[in-house]
């Protein structure tokens, strides 16, 4: 008789204890881990990289470089009898130091983003925006190098074509 009823009961008595290891550890699965300084960091710099954006002023550089360039490695050689090889270098030089132009001057994020936040966040965040946003200024003054050589090479052409 008493083998007979364990065999009805087994079932419910399983299920039982499993419900309640299940729910006993539900405390244990909902304690989260103080954050370390590291995840600090990391956080910070994954903010501070979608935060990070160029400025589009940067276009006026490259264009300045660009166009200076192209007109310098024409002009050199034209105009002061130098050999090619050297009006050449000297225009590229010119369109290099535009196009990084943006790193001489290291931009800094707002102080708002990281008020109450921890010292490692802060340092996470400045060098993730400064990489995203030196990035997309160097970017930007390339993008304006191309649109100045293509200006200047138009001005070779026209000066050629005044001349002959």
């Amino acid at each position: 008789m008493l083998i007979r009823n364990a065999r009805r009961h087994t079932v419910p008595v399983v299920v039982l204890l499993i419900s309640a290891v299940v729910v006993s550890s539900l405390p244990l699965a909902a304690q989260t881990q103080p954050p370390t300084p590291f995840s600090d960091y990391l956080q910070g710099k994954s903010d501070g990289e979608r935060d990070g954006k160029g400025s589009a002023w940067w276009v006026l550089t490259g264009c300045s470089g660009g166009c200076g360039g192209i007109l310098t490695a024409w002009l050199l050689p034209v105009y002061t009898g130098l050999p090619l090889w050297v009006g050449i270098p000297l225009g590229l030089a010119e369109m290099i130091a535009a196009i990084t132009t943006p790193l001489m001057r290291l931009p800094s994020p707002s102080g708002l983003a990281v008020i109450g936040r921890s010292s490692e966040y802060a340092k996470g965040y400045t060098e993730g925006f400064q990489q995203r946003t030196l990035i997309a200024n160097m970017g930007w003054s390339a993008a304006g190098c191309l649109v100045g050589a293509a200006a200047g090479g138009g001005c070779v052409i026209a000066l050629q074509s005044l001349t002959y």
